[in-house]
């Protein structure tokens, strides 16, 4: 655009034709937002003044704070958020590394979760900043949002057994909240799942309806959440009398692949199982999928639990499957903000959620039956302090 064509064109007589793109391009400019320098220099004040006028300080004149208010408004000036965070320290941010590996951008629940905690967040001003890591440059990520101060808190999600990103942070004394806890998990803030009640409460009730041969497909041990699931897997066969059959624990990883070549391998077993638990919703997909290719027929050929139940994305809503369902993702990404106040006050953290709610020190493991019929029966075990020893009942 030629500016001195069309200022030529302005002043000419009211009789000419002003190309509509010159009108255009006047409006956008009038329209065009100001910062504080330019604020400063059109009211003829120093960019200081200007700053404290606009901050209500009580030096500077009610009348220059006026006149600087409407120039304000009538030139469109707004603050700059980047000099704002920068003077205050602050990035309005909540970081959350996505582990590439994980595949949980695949998972409905991560997705849940992350939306109830962007929701909660909104409303506090803060955004959900989302990085993608591959897990051997996962603490390089961690350092560089740290030392860059890119966040003001961190959410660790799918947190293991021992984990260094828990162990960095730490360190940093950057606030964050751990999605799932670690093995030695007293002294930062998280929010999880009685993870080992709930494969307990499946195996019972696999255990009063005959069941014998019960498989377990599960997703990689050194994740926590997988590692307690197991753990209740075990302890509750053990409870019950049966042998923990090495050929019936079957690797499944958290996705729809690896749950389709587990339960391809249990049907290739000399005596197939009866039963399958199967630790998580995406993997649940995968044994189901390799079931009905096989030809059976679930809840009549063989039983099927999957912890989280069967997305409802999937085209097997319709299958005969029980699940173990929890607390919903998205209530669980809502609780995290009140997390974050608790490290941010020093104090320790041991929050398990319970139907949703995120509490200190919870004692109780109470389940619920749908009413449903028997083939279709839906478990739900909201999560406190297990003993493992409840009397939790269909």
């Amino acid at each position: 655009m030629d500016v001195a064509r069309c200022r030529h064109l302005v002043t000419m007589p009211a009789s000419a034709t002003i190309p509509s793109r010159c009108v255009h391009m006047r409006a956008a400019v009038r329209h065009m937002a100001i910062d504080l320098k330019q604020l400063a220099a059109r009211l003829k004040l120093s960019p200081t003044t200007v700053s404290r006028a606009l901050n209500g300080y009580q030096d500077v004149s009610a009348a220059t704070r006026q006149r600087v208010a409407e120039a304000a408004k009538e030139l469109g000036y707004q603050p700059s958020q980047a000099a704002r965070r920068l003077a205050l320290g602050r990035a309005d941010a909540v970081g959350i590394v996505y582990p590439v590996e994980a595949d949980l951008m695949c998972n409905p629940l991560f997705l849940e979760m992350i939306g109830g905690v962007s929701d909660r967040l909104d409303g506090a001003g803060f955004d959900v900043l989302l990085t993608v890591a591959r897990k051997r440059r996962e603490l390089r990520t961690y350092e560089r949002l740290v030392r860059g101060r890119r966040v003001d808190g961190i959410i660790v999600a799918h947190t293991r057994v021992h984990d260094e990103r828990i162990d960095f942070l730490k360190r940093t004394g950057l606030p964050f909240i751990g999605y799932g806890r670690t093995a030695e998990c007293d002294d930062f803030a998280w929010l999880d799942f009685d993870n080992e009640a709930g494969s307990m409460l499946a195996v019972n009730e696999l255990v009063v309806r005959g069941h014998r041969r019960i498989a377990y497909v599960h997703a990689p041990l050194d994740l926590n959440f997988a590692s307690q699931r197991h753990a209740g897997y075990v302890r509750a066969m053990q409870a019950a009398g049966l042998p923990v059959m090495s050929e019936l624990v079957v690797l499944g990883g958290v996705d729809r692949r690896g749950g389709f070549a587990a339960g391809l391998q249990l049907l290739e077993r000399a005596s197939r199982p009866t039963a399958i638990l199967v630790d998580n919703n995406l993997g649940g997909v995968g044994v189901i999928r390799a079931l009905v290719q096989s030809g059976l027929t679930i809840g009549q050929d063989i039983s099927v639990i999957v912890t989280d139940g069967i997305p409802a994305d999937t085209l097997l809503f319709d299958q005969d499957v029980a699940s173990i369902y929890q607390p919903t993702a998205f209530a669980s990404g809502w609780m995290k903000r009140g997390c974050e106040r608790w490290e941010k006050s020093g104090r320790t953290v041991r929050g398990r959620a319970k139907t949703g709610y995120a509490n200190h020190n919870g004692t109780d493991v109470h389940c619920w039956d749908n009413g449903s019929s028997d083939s279709t029966k839906r478990f739900a075990c909201a999560n406190g302090q297990a003993n493992h020893e409840s009397n939790c009942s269909a």
